[in-house]
């Protein structure tokens, strides 16, 4: 059997089925455009990678990364259709080449796969390097506004 079936004991996929199912359909996106930020954003390498290694470059728990891997397929609906003010925050000489990085958090709130009458809010965040293109960059499971 290819890695795409591999699964562990307790019928979980292990990270490198998930990995692998993940990164073809990552890819094929591209580019989304966002309403909020008002420019394109793109899913690169960087934002895959950032999946499975924190910033510091030491990989996360499993359960992170697969948390992770899990929202991805989420990634592009919450860049498109997320109309809240974003958070901006910048880091000054942050980057390897000393160049300013701005860090944009976007939130859509999505309904559950295993419970439809459930709502999930899925954070985004979206990344510039110095001048270059927004990227795509990492997402989790945000916080219900209550």
């Amino acid at each position: 059997m290819g890695v795409m079936g591999v699964k562990n004991r307790s019928g979980v996929k292990q990270i490198s089925a998930l990995k692998a199912e993940r990164h073809g359909p990552y890819f094929a996106i591209g580019k989304v455009y966002s309403r909020v930020l008002r420019e394109d954003v793109y899913f690169n390498n960087h934002g895959f990678k950032h999946l499975m290694f924190d910033g510091n470059g030491r990989r996360r728990k499993e359960a992170d990364i697969r948390m992770r891997l899990n929202l991805l397929p989420c990634a592009p609906v919450v860049v498109a259709r997320s109309r809240a003010s974003v958070d901006r925050i910048i880091t000054a000489g942050e980057s390897r080449a000393g160049k300013e990085v701005i860090f944009y958090q976007l939130q859509h709130t999505i309904r559950s796969k295993l419970n439809p009458l459930r709502t999930i809010p899925v954070i985004v965040i979206v990344r510039r390097v110095g001048k270059g293109q927004l990227h795509f960059f990492s997402i989790r499971i945000g916080r219900n506004k209550e």
